[in-house]
């Protein structure tokens, strides 16, 4: 999958529902003036601040190793990538 980054504005940023879904990514949009957006075609789409590859593939084979839901919409996940 191709992974795009772009950036939106705050005004842009807040109008997007589901964009940052953390209390705290929220209260980050309301005070940067451009935000850093990565979209995993077909997969997802977020506010981030991490760096990114430029094709899932560069990643290798991820492996579930671990899953907790930890209450409505909130789901933890535990990969380990090959090699590691």
């Amino acid at each position: 999958m191709n992974v795009k980054v772009r950036y939106l504005t705050r005004e842009e940023a807040l109008k997007l529902e589901n964009l940052a879904r953390t209390e705290p990514g929220r209260k980050l949009i309301e005070n940067l003036e451009k935000i850093r957006i990565i979209d995993i075609e077909g997969f997802d789409f977020q506010a981030d601040g991490g760096c990114h590859v430029a094709n899932t593939r560069e990643v290798g084979k991820i492996y579930l190793t671990g899953f907790e839901n930890k209450g409505s919409h909130h789901k933890r996940v535990e990969i380990k990538l090959e090699g590691t």
